[in-house]
């Protein structure tokens, strides 16, 4: 009736995370790479949606200014 609550050797260790090239990873190498590619990400979006836009944006007030007078 104890033996039922001894603890296995396998539920001691540490847990396997994968590996690729040699890094293994852990949550927290996980997270890192994770925000690397949300950063990444925005900047890209930013590159190609919101500097376009802001450029026309400037270029049609400059050709409302000379209207206003």
């Amino acid at each position: 009736m104890t033996a039922e609550f001894i603890i296995d050797d396998q539920e001691l260790q540490s847990p396997q995370y994968p590996e690729a090239f040699g890094i293994t990873f852990t949550p927290k190498v996980t997270g890192i790479l994770i925000a690397i590619a949300g950063v990444a990400g925005a900047g890209y979006l930013v590159w190609k949606l919101v500097l376009p836009a802001q450029e026309q944006y400037a270029g049609l007030q400059t050709n409302l200014e000379p209207s206003r007078i």
